[in-house]
C-alpha cells in the first residue's frame, strides 16, 4: 500500500515523544505527518479543511484532554471514531473500556516500541482504505 498520499495527525503535549513517533512514521511509511501540541490546534486544522486519514491522540493533555477531543470529533461526525487511535500511559481497564465505548477500535500504550506503532497505524490505514473501496 502506498502511504505517501495519506496523512496523519499526532496530538501530544510531550514534544520528544510526538516528534519521535512522527519521524518514525515519516521514515518507515513515507506518510505526511502533522504534529500538534494541543487538541485545539488539531481541531482548528480540521475546521480549516485539513482532514487526516488517521489521528493519534494523547489522552492526558492540559486544557482539552484526548477524551474530550474525541467527543468533540464524534459530535461532528460519528465516523471519526474509526480514525482516532488514542495514545495512553493508562493500563486501567475502566479507562480502556471508556475508549472502546467512544468507538476506538484500537489504542497505543505510550512506551510501545516504534515497530508496534507502525504496525497499528498500517492496520488502521488498510482498514480505512478497504472501507472506502
Amino acid at each position: 500500500m502506498d502511504y505517501s498520499r495519506k496523512s496523519i495527525f499526532i496530538i501530544d503535549d510531550e514534544p520528544y515523544y510526538r516528534s519521535s513517533i512522527a519521524s518514525g512514521l515519516e521514515e518507515y511509511l513515507k506518510i505526511k505527518v502533522f504534529e500538534f501540541d494541543d487538541a485545539y490546534s488539531a481541531l482548528a486544522a480540521i475546521e480549516d479543511g485539513e482532514i487526516p486519514n488517521l489521528i493519534l491522540c494523547d489522552l492526558n493533555m492540559p486544557v482539552l484532554d484526548g477524551e474530550a477531543f474525541i467527543e468533540k470529533l464524534l459530535e461532528r461526525d460519528p465516523a471519526w471514531a474509526e480514525k482516532v487511535i488514542p495514545l495512553t500511559n493508562i493500563s486501567d481497564e475502566k479507562a480502556i473500556d471508556r475508549l472502546i465505548e467512544l468507538g476506538a477500535a484500537e489504542y497505543i500504550l505510550k512506551g510501545s516500541n516504534l515497530e508496534i506503532v507502525v504496525k497499528k497505524v498500517m492496520a488502521a490505514l488498510r482498514k480505512e482504505n478497504s472501507d472506502n473501496s
